[in-house]
């Protein structure tokens, strides 16, 4: 555990301010939720991720669908990789997405690229190849996105298609069980 050197007070509602630049790093927004854990002599926050809780929903998705399109996919939260098919299963698994994907699902419209380019998959990670982005959303709430990749060409529109209607079902599937 990293010591930040912050001290703060709670005041009398139980409140503590989470200073500014511990939220800019950790991605922190207004609205977010965080889920509270006991360890040893303190308290450990964690932001809460819906979408982690069914990555075995996921992990099914990825690896029935996706192997039917020669691609690659990751599920992602709103800032991290939640599941991921084989070829990226260890290498990206559990790690935030880059800014630049963020910025892509905050734009809450599907984007795919045109031809093969370079995506910063994470801040220290760049992948050559096409590439599309499905945000999933509910009532205007971003829950995350479905990141598709292929290696050799572009994305059929058929994969998109699909991956626009789980992205709805995950939404749907969240809703009920939250």
């Amino acid at each position: 555990m990293k010591n930040t050197g912050v001290v703060r007070r709670i005041d009398n509602l139980g409140r503590l301010v989470i200073p500014k630049e511990i939220r800019k790093t950790l991605r922190i927004n207004e609205g977010d939720y965080f889920e509270f854990f006991l360890v040893d002599s303190g308290i450990m926050l964690k932001k809460y991720s819906s979408l982690s809780e069914f990555n075995y929903v996921f992990d099914s998705f990825v690896s029935v669908v996706l192997s039917e399109y020669n691609c690659d996919a990751l599920i992602v939260d709103d800032y991290k990789i939640v599941s991921s098919s084989k070829n990226f299963k260890n290498k990206f698994f559990e790690k935030n997405v880059s800014s630049f994907i963020e910025k892509l699902i905050k734009k809450r419209n599907v984007f795919v690229s045109k031809g093969k380019s370079m995506i910063d998959i994470t801040d220290d990670e760049k992948l050559n190849g096409s590439y599309a982005v499905i945000p999933c959303l509910y009532n205007g709430d971003i829950l995350g996105a479905i990141i598709l990749f292929s290696f050799d060409g572009d994305l059929k529109e058929s994969l998109i298609d699909i991956c626009k209607l789980v992205s709805k079902f995950i939404a749907v599937y969240l809703n009920c069980y939250s």
